[in-house]
């Protein structure tokens, strides 16, 4: 049976390494793109990101944006609500730095890397049990025979 009354931590459903599909809004129209976690500390989500890339300019700080996030290899789902604050402060940059941030910047020091930090104000998050196919095979066999979706819901503090 699902429980929908928990309440979790942000860093229990969102780490570094998961992919954030962040949405922004330009024109009344919804935009998403997948970004990496850098970093989860306390309510912020960290990001590195291109300050050149055409969707950058619709943030700035204090801009409300949406984050759904898909951890499958621990079966988690979140969704959150927050406000971004972009800073090219170079020790916030050297914090969030990891080699595989290489892959989309010209080194550590390119001149374009914007950390963009998220304040989450809330969210809600979804698990099923175990981790990759078997436990979502195992979720729907449970909810096949009747006894009901398995797993947790609630919102995220």
């Amino acid at each position: 049976m699902t429980t929908a009354t928990e309440t979790k931590p942000l860093a229990d459903v969102a780490k570094a390494g998961d992919v954030a599909m962040l949405c922004t809004h330009h024109a009344g129209r919804a935009s998403s793109r997948p970004l990496t976690i850098a970093k989860v500390a306390g309510d912020h989500v960290m990001f590195l990101v291109d300050r050149t890339a055409p969707w950058f300019a619709d943030v700035d700080t204090g801009t409300p944006v949406h984050m759904a996030i898909s951890a499958s290899g621990r079966n988690d789902w979140v969704s959150l609500n927050g406000a971004v604050q972009p800073t090219t402060d170079r020790a916030v940059i050297d914090d969030l730095w990891s080699a595989p941030a290489g892959a989309y910047f010209d080194g550590k020091d390119d001149p374009n890397i914007t950390a963009l930090d998220v304040t989450v104000s809330d969210g809600e998050y979804w698990s099923a049990p175990g981790g990759g196919p078997v436990g979502r095979l195992v979720s729907l066999v449970s909810a096949a025979v009747g006894k009901g979706p398995s797993g947790e819901h609630g919102s995220v503090a």
